[in-house]
């Protein structure tokens, strides 16, 4: 796809066909709660890098289903970031659906 901006070629989204320089229209309060939400998950991955580093482990998170709830937990072998065991679980979950 060409950039809107530049007119070279750029990633896009094919899906929606958006370039990466042509995002949707945010307000400012939507940039505010996902700058938050980054935060939040950025002091997830710190509080487990901490303990890994006090204890000498390498663990890292999973975001399991079990019984009838879902649990983020911290012991997950391979060492995953609190994004990707959440892209992750996604990716299982639709793969269930389909």
């Amino acid at each position: 796809m060409i950039c809107p901006k530049d007119g070279k070629d750029c990633a896009c989204n094919v899906i929606i066909g958006r370039t990466i320089c042509d995002p949707p229209e945010r307000s400012g309060d939507e940039f505010a709660a996902m700058a938050r939400d980054a935060e939040r998950l950025d002091w997830l991955d710190d509080l487990n890098k901490k303990f890994n580093e006090r204890t000498g482990t390498t663990y890292g998170w999973k975001l399991d289903w079990t019984c009838n709830r879902w649990a983020l937990s911290d012991c997950n072998l391979p060492a995953l970031t609190v994004r990707e065991a959440i892209d992750a679980a996604m990716a299982e979950r639709n793969k269930e659906k389909s």
